[in-house]
């Protein structure tokens, strides 16, 4: 078994976007996946988000292959 980082809701104020902070939030989790021996950091975000194209620039891989599923159990 290999870690595997994952950001949800990667998220910038929007006072404050177009100014390198998104870029450098995402270096810094792939810095971050490095130094901790990660096998892989996955970002996951909503299908309409309007930073995609940050992400492909950065060289980020949109996933075509899997579909990924999610159980919210009532955990009391």
């Amino acid at each position: 078994m290999q870690k595997l980082y994952v950001l949800n809701d990667l998220y910038v104020d929007p006072a404050h976007r177009g100014k390198g902070i998104g870029k450098n939030l995402l270096n810094r989790g792939k810095e971050y996946t490095i130094e901790h021996h990660g096998k892989s950091l996955i970002l996951e975000t909503e299908i309409n988000n309007t930073a995609k194209h940050l992400y492909e620039r950065l060289g980020w891989l949109k996933d075509l292959q899997y579909l990924h599923y999610s159980c919210f159990p009532d955990i009391k």
